[in-house]
């Protein structure tokens, strides 16, 4: 596990300073962010283009469907507001078909110089493909997350673009990330697009923890048509949440089977006028494929005002009831159904984030969170995951 306090000043736009063994898909560039559709509704569903890396020093596979082995993209957007960070919108995963060998990754530190591999089949060590925010939103390459194992890569070839049996059907614009523009448009607000590659090899190799990158845009300034304003550069092999500014980042790494997962809980306090403070938590999970069912904090007690957020999950079969709210008498918890009981439960699924809220009138302290599984694991799989995070002092503090 590891524990750090984020500060905006401390990232920077590089990478790794040598490539790791085996095929290593990374996100190089995100770019392009744009509305393509507006909704009935009114709401924009909007998307960026991703240009990868193989930070490697092996081939990487990208065969185009019905072969199974090439990578799946997805798209993420995030707000930080007065102390909160959550997410708003997340695409299907989009399927890649054939690697370009470009050299765009040249410059990108710790990336090898290109050898180009078989054209379109394999993407060579240090060789980049580009897939524009126009092929990342064609509905023909786009098909649900719930399809993919993320853990692994793993996915059914026939099937990998048809949502599963009891998704709600969803129009093909509801497929890229969907946010209103009011949302977008606050001047008190940051915002961050984050991309992530999930491929059979690159788990296999162990190298999936790299495996996302962000990038953080202006507020919409209320023209006709939204494009993405970026800040600044890329923030590679990191997630979003790791821009949240004074947060405390706890992050677990551990075994589902023989893969490697990642999830990260984060925490920030905020002082209230009125006296007290309101505690922000969220939780990240970046490529556990048994997911996340419960996030309780230890020592919390006498606490109000407790509150949920989640970004819609559109055409998966997934319930999206909010997790419920619990105050023990030595902790307060937010859980979901256990798989035993409801194997469509509003878990939290890979590549996805959850927010949480409470007010106490306690100051912060270092405290511990647990969180655990939904789906059932192998032998020797661990059921919950312990993270640092800020919680209200006991009265004995």
């Amino acid at each position: 596990m590891r524990y750090r306090l984020t500060a905006a000043a401390v990232f920077i736009a590089g990478f790794a300073s040598q490539s790791l063994a085996g095929p290593d898909v990374i996100v190089g560039f995100i770019d392009g962010g744009r509305q393509f559709s507006v909704l009935p509704d009114g709401e924009l569903a909007i998307t960026a283009g991703t240009n990868s890396c193989n930070a490697g020093d092996q081939a990487l596979n990208w065969m185009a469907l019905p072969d199974t082995n090439h990578p799946v993209i997805s798209l993420n957007m995030y707000q930080e507001k007065d102390g909160h960070f959550r997410q708003l919108a997340a695409t299907w995963v989009k399927h890649g078909f054939y690697a370009t060998n470009e050299s765009d990754c040249a410059a990108v530190a710790g990336i090898p110089a290109c050898t180009p591999a078989n054209v379109g089949n394999a993407l060579g060590p240090g060789c980049s493909d580009l897939y524009g925010d126009a092929l990342n939103s064609s509905p023909e390459y786009l098909g649900p997350r719930s399809r993919i194992n993320p853990s692994t890569g793993s996915f059914e070839s026939t099937d990998a673009t048809k949502p599963l049996p009891g998704s709600p059907v969803i129009r093909d614009e509801e497929k890229i990330m969907v946010v209103d523009a009011a949302t977008l448009s606050d001047p008190g607000a940051r915002y961050f697009i984050e991309a992530q590659y999930i491929t059979a090899d690159d788990a296999a190799a162990g190298n999936a923890r790299n495996n996302v990158t962000f990038r953080e845009f202006a507020p919409h300034d209320g023209s006709a048509m939204f494009f993405a304003r970026y800040l600044g550069p890329e923030v590679r092999g990191e997630p979003a949440l790791t821009a949240w500014q004074g947060a405390l980042i706890s992050e677990r790494s551990s075994k589902e089977g023989a893969a490697s997962v990642t999830v990260i809980a984060a925490s920030k306090t905020v002082a209230l006028p009125e006296g007290g403070f309101r505690y922000n938590y969220t939780l990240y999970n970046m490529n556990s494929d048994r997911g996340l069912r419960s996030f309780r904090i230890d020592g919390a007690t006498g606490i109000s005002d407790a509150s949920f957020s989640a970004a819609l999950a559109r055409g998966e079969p997934w319930e999206t009831a909010p997790w419920a709210g619990t105050q023990n008498e030595s902790n307060f918890v937010w859980a979901t159904q256990p798989f035993t009981a409801n194997d469509k439960a509003n878990a939290l699924r890979w590549g996805n984030m959850y927010s949480f809220s409470f007010v106490s009138n306690k100051a912060p302290v270092k405290g511990t969170a647990i969180v655990e599984k939904y789906k059932p694991g192998a032998d020797g799989d661990s059921n919950q995951e312990t993270f640092e995070v800020f919680a209200p002092s006991s009265d004995a503090d």
